[in-house]
């Protein structure tokens, strides 16, 4: 084997063309097994994301529907919350009228109590006032 390494390097050459060879065919192997390897997680990881892009288009149009429905819904709360303003305001308009009208209607009670007074006393006074004659009629008679 000393002459091999020594004497003539053509052998020697040979041989670490075919060790050299093998090592870059193992390499190369290796290296085709990692790139396969690779291509499948880069096939599972494409895969996953476009599922990920499918479920956030799908998120993405339930969100515009659900900010549709709550946009109609502030609208509805906007209105009645108009709505609720108008009434409140009528129902002070209602209370103010029925004051003044139980108001009014106290004053007229009030007015027609005096009425009767004046018309008993009148009436108590014409009373008098036939009794009187009356009795005036009876004595000249």
């Amino acid at each position: 084997m000393a002459g091999l390494c020594e004497g003539g390097n053509e052998p020697l050459g040979s041989l670490k063309a075919i060790c050299k060879l093998r090592v870059l065919t193992s390499s190369l192997q290796e290296r085709n097994e990692e790139i396969s390897d690779l291509r499948s997680k880069l096939s599972i990881l494409e895969k996953d994301f476009r599922y990920n892009l499918q479920l956030l288009k799908c998120k993405d149009e339930a969100l515009l529907e659900m900010e549709r429905i709550l946009q109609q819904l502030q609208n509805k709360l906007d209105n009645k919350t108009e709505e609720i303003s108008t009434l409140k305001v009528e129902l002070t308009d209602m209370k103010k009228r029925e004051r003044d009208m139980i108001e009014e209607e106290a004053s007229a009670r009030q007015e027609l109590q005096l009425n009767i007074t004046r018309k008993n006393t009148e009436m108590e006074e014409m009373k008098r006032y036939v009794t009187v004659s009356v009795k005036a009629i009876d004595n000249l008679r």
